[in-house]
């Protein structure tokens, strides 16, 4: 079992709120997934963020929200 961030981002179009992508790791104070590439800065640059613990087992995330 590893311990990750699931990362959700909130779409202003459709008004909800869709999975981005996981993190290893879990920082309950982080705000904001930390960009790995010029392109994610430049993407997710102003974007609403949420996250959960999550637990990433045999390939699969369980998430308890």
């Amino acid at each position: 079992m590893t311990i990750v961030t699931v990362w959700e981002r909130f779409n202003p179009s459709s008004k909800e709120w869709e999975h981005n992508h996981i993190s290893d790791g879990y920082d309950e104070s982080a705000e904001e997934p930390v960009a790995k590439s010029d392109m994610q800065k430049q993407s997710w640059k102003g974007g609403k963020w949420r996250s959960f613990k999550g637990e990433l087992r045999e390939g699969v995330v369980v998430v308890a929200k």
